[in-house]
């Protein structure tokens, strides 16, 4: 029976084994879909596998369970996560709708990680996309059904009332492939009239094959269309990476309406991808996403020029564009200004749209597009009609009829983006007279910066504050002294305030100042006192605890003593006796079951002799009794040695009436305790 079980026991492990190692194959692949009931499968699940379930269901844009899984990750992992999977957690919680969570999640990340320049960037995007949001929604946002289905259409582009297109192939066949992350169909570039309402075709010519092509652009002449397709790469030129693993950009030539004369453009390479192309109006600059090397991340925006025996060299963006995340989908406006989407800039979701003027050497800093073309989800590939109002764009945004859709869309309300802010006045009083002070000055500081303004004869200067700020406000006056306070605005866009400091001369403020000083002295003795006395307290309260314990401890007169045989010592004399010993050993041994009290001996004679003679002689008692304690293994850090001569009888009386029983009482040491403070 055992060996059955065994037998059992090792198939069930090399089972899930295999099942563990061909969910790795497949997300390796990319084959997400197919990876994932693999993944769930497993009982007992790794880190690793737990990464890539969560990895999985993201990029299948199952956002949910994502953040379940990737939860579960960081709930189980004591490491710091890693910055890509960081950022994938942050949009998938963006995507569920929860946009303040993913903020604290990168709050939290870079302050474990002690990105100080990063804190600050979140904070400013945070801003910056509640600024874009009181925009409210800036346009009308149309579904098209009759041309989307229940798989993906993207990357909409007109031209002569033709809408092109890309969606997997929907004329189906023996050989037709699938692609493994999705499970459809490979995709192909589709046409249709957009004032006829014609059914949708594919595009005539050689452009779409067993490979993905999609997100196109053709020349204003109509000559020329550029697309991507995945590139022929085999494993020998790909070095470590897989056959058909990169999308290169292709050119095809308008013959007789159809297009022919496909070639790979010269700048692809074999080792990375290209795509996603966009034209400039006058037909002699090609723009286009890669992530070649040298870039800024994951996917970033680059330039070409197309001259009339092929082509210049890609010139990057630049930073102000590309981010080390992914910048994808460009498009160029009538006015030369650079659409595109990106998940490095600001955004509401995964993907958000955004727009860059052109500027002389370049683009100026890209705007996000605002709502509600930019959704929690992936917006992306965007077509502008000449007037700048209208166009196109996908989204696998919830109410769609696949994947990706694509929508139309029409700009109701100007992108004039205005950072929230409260007005608030400041004036500056005298504090016994409540007097205007005319003529003074105000410093308002921030984290970023500060502002000094002189106030006129009103006395009231208004200050246009940044919105959920915090800031410090000092108040100046000639003859005054200076007084900070501190405010806060909140969220309230349009909002006025007026705050009044109230300044004091030095003389009244010198007086006020020694007596508030004379205060906290008093006070500070007063605290001093009552804590030393809660102290004693409490200290006693203990070696009375103690004393309840022990036999041989005793509480009297206000002290805790340890009660042991007289410690005798001949007359006149300093060095212990041998029967003292037995004594002393009692000492040391409650010494040491409590290591948390100090000892104090105190040695006293008798009142026969000089004075003087018996204090050094009680001293020299004393420390003869410590050096037996510390020889005994006590630390010597424990324990003090006290003469108190005859200064302290136990038995008050004459010298030549003391019997020679009262002289030895008060001959004696005594072993005083007390806690350590």
């Amino acid at each position: 029976m055992n060996k059955i079980y065994i037998l059992w026991a090792l198939c069930w492990s090399f089972l899930l084994f295999g099942q563990a190692e061909k969910a790795d194959q497949l997300f390796e692949r990319t084959a997400y879909l197919h990876a994932i009931p693999l993944y769930e499968a497993i009982q007992d699940k790794s880190e690793k596998h737990i990464e890539r379930l969560a990895e999985s269901y993201y990029h299948t844009f199952q956002y949910d369970k994502a953040n379940l899984w990737y939860a579960k990750l960081m709930n189980r992992s004591m490491k710091l996560p890693k910055e890509q999977q960081v950022f994938r957690m942050t949009h998938a919680l963006k995507a569920s709708g929860k946009r303040k969570k993913a903020k604290a999640l990168l709050k939290s990340y870079f302050q474990k990680t002690g990105e100080r320049e990063a804190l600050i960037q979140l904070e400013l995007q945070d801003r910056y996309l509640d600024d874009v949001a009181a925009l409210g929604d800036r346009y009308a946002i149309f579904h098209i059904p009759e041309i989307n289905s229940p798989y993906s259409e993207f990357s909409p582009f007109v031209k002569d009332s033709i809408l092109y297109f890309a969606a997997p192939k929907r004329e189906k066949s023996l050989f037709s492939k699938s692609f493994d992350w999705n499970k459809e169909p490979y995709l192909d570039i589709y046409q249709t009239n957009i004032h006829l309402n014609d059914k949708v075709i594919s595009l005539e010519g050689d452009i779409n094959t067993k490979e993905h092509e999609g997100s196109l652009a053709i020349t204003g002449d109509g000559n020329w269309l550029y697309f991507s397709r995945n590139m022929s790469v085999t494993k020998n030129n790909a070095g470590s990476k897989k056959a058909g693993s990169f999308i290169g950009l292709y050119r095809a030539k308008n013959v007789d309406g159809a297009w022919k004369s496909v070639e790979l453009l010269p700048f692809n390479g074999s080792t990375y991808s290209c795509q996603h192309p966009a034209l400039s109006a006058d037909g002699k600059w090609l723009y286009f996403s890669s992530n070649r090397p040298g870039g800024f991340g994951g996917m970033d925006l680059y330039v070409v020029s197309i001259e009339t025996n092929g082509f210049g060299e890609p010139i990057n963006l630049g930073a102000h564009i590309n981010t080390k995340q992914k910048e994808q989908f460009p498009y160029i406006g009538s006015q030369g200004q650079l659409y595109f989407a990106s998940d490095g800039h600001p955004g509401f979701g995964l993907m958000d749209l955004f727009v860059a003027k052109k500027k002389i050497n370049g683009f100026e800093k890209p705007d996000n597009l605002g709502r509600p073309i930019n959704s929690p989800f992936d917006d992306f590939a965007i077509f502008v009609f000449p007037n700048d109002k209208t166009g196109y764009f996908s989204s696998n945004r919830p109410g769609g009829l696949g994947m990706d859709d694509i929508y139309a869309f029409k700009e109701t309300k100007p992108l004039n983006i205005q950072s929230c802010e409260e007005t608030l006045c400041v004036k500056l009083v005298d504090k016994d007279s409540n007097a205007l002070l005319e003529n003074g000055t105000v410093l308002i500081s921030d984290d970023v910066g500060s502002s000094r303004v002189k106030l006129g004869e009103t006395a009231m200067v208004p200050f246009e504050l940044a919105c959920e700020t915090n800031y410090k406000i000092k108040g100046y006056m000639v003859g005054y002294q200076p007084k900070e306070i501190a405010y806060q605005t909140m969220y309230r866009r349009g909002y006025a305030d007026t705050i009044t400091i109230a300044l004091q001369n030095f003389e009244a403020y010198e007086k006020e100042q020694e007596g508030l000083a004379l205060a906290k002295k008093v006070e500070a003795q007063q605290r001093t006192a009552k804590e030393d006395k809660l102290r004693e307290i409490a200290m006693k309260q203990q070696l009375i605890k103690m004393a309840r314990k022990e036999t041989y401890v005793h509480y009297h007169n206000n002290r805790i003593f340890i009660e042991v045989d007289p410690i005798r010592f001949d007359y006149n004399k300093w060095f212990l006796r041998m029967e003292s010993e037995n004594a002393l050993d009692r000492v040391v041994d409650i010494m040491k079951k409590y290591p948390k009290i100090v000892l104090e001996i105190g040695a006293h004679t008798d009142i026969r002799g000089q004075a003087a003679y018996n204090q050094l002689l009680s001293e020299k008692r004393a420390e003869s009794v410590k050096a037996y304690l510390i020889q005994k293994g006590l630390d010597v850090d424990r324990i003090s040695a006290v003469g108190y001569g005859e200064t302290q009888p136990l038995v008050i009386c004459e010298t030549t009436n003391c019997s020679e029983k009262q002289h030895a009482l008060n001959r004696r040491c005594e072993f005083v305790l007390r806690l350590k403070e």
